[in-house]
């Protein structure tokens, strides 16, 4: 039988998100997806060791991963609010906006004490007041470390340190969210 050869190129591109202004990033889309996808489409390569594909990064997407492993990059979800502070209104609406924000994938729910959490949102996080009730120091590591599971690979979160994060479900430290 005659072979087929396939050739697989994945052209991994981002536009530029910094507002080369302020140099703040307006969207954390490269950071999620350096979580999400492009580390585990590698990884992935590990057991089909007779399978090769081309990864081509572009300039703008290379860029943008090393501003945040430097730690030079910002975007909104990284300025959360330090577990400790007391929040204003304007920062527990942008608690809300980020908590919120895609709140439904299959990782949110490995965090056991997100649907109560999301619960309360629902229910009380239309009034400003609400919101701060829902992100005071008790809860706000928790809705950070259920949002940022849910943007884990599936191999981070085999990870030691991590899946032992997960089996806490709940009741989450500054510590715990601080990375």
């Amino acid at each position: 039988m005659a072979q087929l050869r396939v050739v697989v190129l994945w052209h991994q591109h981002q536009p530029f998100y910094k507002d080369l202004v302020s140099g703040q990033y307006r969207l954390p889309w490269t950071r999620l997806h350096a979580l999400k996808d492009y580390y585990g489409m590698v990884k992935l390569l590990d057991e089909f060791p007779q399978v090769h594909q081309t990864f081509n990064l572009v300039p703008s997407l290379v860029t943008q991963i090393q501003d945040y492993v430097s730690g030079e990059a910002q975007d909104r979800s990284c300025r959360w609010r330090a577990a400790g502070e007391r929040l204003d209104g304007s920062g527990a609406a942008l608690c809300a906006a980020i908590f919120v924000s895609g709140a439904s994938g299959e990782c949110d729910w490995k965090v056991s004490a997100l649907p109560e959490l999301l619960e309360n949102f629902r229910v009380q996080g239309r009034r400003r007041s609400g919101r701060r009730s829902i992100f005071r120091p008790k809860t706000t590591p928790t809705c950070r470390c259920s949002r940022r599971f849910g943007w884990f690979d599936e191999f981070f979160l085999q990870e030691k340190d991590i899946a032992e994060l997960i089996r806490k479900g709940r009741n989450y430290t500054l510590e715990d969210s601080g990375w």
